[in-house]
């Protein structure tokens, strides 16, 4: 498919996984039927009503179905190379299809991957992290407000930033408890395919217009520049 995404998955073989490109990655614990379920997953945020019974309706940046892993894929790293907000760390120049699929494939293989505020709380860094079936080591979690992302699952992530032996950087593998990290990265890529997909986010936007159907305008609120 020409329009893919140069990081897309294409094609799967029983427990093989191809890219638009040849690399092949492993299922890691559960298989992909695990993800299918939605027992569990987060609730839709709630709108915020406001004065002569405005309704404000959150909405969030998502990420492409294709760049989300059937299941959780063997790992290389400790942490992904990337760390955002320090350029000497830029290894992949996105206008290259090929350092698109390197990029996508790094953040595969890494058990974490940093992330962070940057041009907004809600930034495509965290979904293509969660896409790839690596955990976010969200640095300033603690500082962003709960209306800002929504639709990510803070008690998780915080669980993720905080597992035995996980530093900023780094992993003691002596500390490391493998089990919970498997825990927590399958709860976290099932609720990335169950609300965080562009799919399901469209589907949620076309829900809520439901009563609205006959309204001829419509205001998105984008957040301040920081």
């Amino acid at each position: 498919d020409a329009d893919a995404h140069p990081g897309s998955l294409h094609l799967m073989v029983g427990n093989n996984f191809t890219y638009s490109k040849p690399v092949e990655y492993r299922c890691f614990e559960a298989g992909p039927e695990f993800f299918h379920e939605d027992a569990g997953i987060m609730p839709w945020p709630k709108p915020h009503v406001c004065p002569g019974n405005v309704t404000i309706y959150p909405l969030a940046i998502g990420i492409a179905d294709e760049l989300i892993v059937p299941c959780i894929p063997h790992k290389k790293f400790d942490f992904a190379l990337a760390r955002p907000g320090d350029i000497s760390t830029y290894a992949f120049k996105s206008e290259s299809d090929d350092d698109a699929l390197a990029y996508h494939q790094h953040l595969r293989e890494a058990w974490y991957s940093m992330t962070r505020a940057k041009g907004g709380w809600d930034c495509l860094r965290h979904y293509e992290i969660l896409a790839a079936g690596s955990l976010p080591y969200f640095i300033d979690l603690y500082s962003a407000p709960p209306q800002k992302i929504p639709f990510l699952p803070r008690a998780l992530l915080r669980k993720a930033k905080h597992l035995a032996g996980v530093y900023e950087g780094r992993i003691d593998q002596m500390q490391f408890d493998i089990q919970q990290y498997f825990h927590t990265s399958l709860h976290l890529l099932r609720h990335t395919r169950h609300r965080l997909a562009a799919s399901r986010l469209a589907a949620y936007m076309l829900d809520q217009m439901v009563g609205y159907a006959r309204s001829t305008k419509v205001l998105f609120l984008l957040p301040e520049e920081d």
